[in-house]
């Protein structure tokens, strides 16, 4: 009897030890994201701006929240605190919606080629309706992309669809089952989308 209670608090506190390891994994895990959004981020996370402060947004090109977020809010960002270096801004984009994964593909080939245009560009890609190399390429004619071969290139060899599905991962890591677009951050911590929100947090960080 003795030596079965010893064993049964042995395997009691194996598997108390197993679940400590789980949730401090778990930890671990979702801290090492969240520093992500803190640093300069991946080949797929486009960065603008200085600061210490650092907003990251996760948008998909084909999501109509996120082309209100585009048109209405980030100009306020851009004005406020990406042009006064008050903070970095790193967009990140996913491609989980139908259509999405080429327009994406696109916007980070323009980042390489010139990040000044990056903002327009996506601005023209929320107004495609077909996400054709067609239709990219015309839009990338239209905010002044002059190597338009390099971005044509880029388009037929898929050449960022591998960032993007890291960025999806690190979205849904982050987020779980309240994955969506947009989503910002603030130094690793979600935020509200609202303009308000975001500038009583900022103001914060003054």
């Amino acid at each position: 009897m003795r030596e079965e209670m010893i064993n049964h608090k042995k395997r009691v506190f194996i598997t108390l030890g197993f679940a400590c390891l789980v949730i401090a994994g778990g930890i671990w895990f979702r801290a090492s994201r969240e520093d992500q959004l803190r640093g300069k981020g991946g080949p797929g996370c486009l960065s603008f701006g200085q600061g210490k402060t650092v907003l990251a947004l996760f948008e998909d090109f084909r999501c109509g929240p996120c082309h209100r977020f585009m048109e209405e809010i980030f100009p306020q960002i851009e004005a406020n605190y990406i042009e006064t270096n008050r903070a970095r801004f790193l967009f990140i984009p996913v491609a989980f919606l139908e259509g999405s994964k080429p327009l994406a593909n696109a916007a980070l080939g323009v980042y390489q080629i010139d990040s000044s245009l990056f903002v327009p560009f996506v601005h023209e890609l929320f107004q495609i309706e077909e996400p054709t190399p067609e239709e990219i390429l015309s839009a990338a004619r239209k905010v002044g992309i002059t190597d338009l071969a390099r971005l044509a290139q880029c388009i037929e060899q898929e050449q960022y669809y591998k960032d993007l599905e890291k960025n999806l991962r690190l979205g849904e890591a982050l987020m779980g089952d309240e994955f969506g677009t947009p989503t910002l951050f603030l130094n690793g911590k979600r935020i509200d989308t609202t303009w308000r929100d975001i500038s009583q947090k900022m103001d914060k960080k003054k």
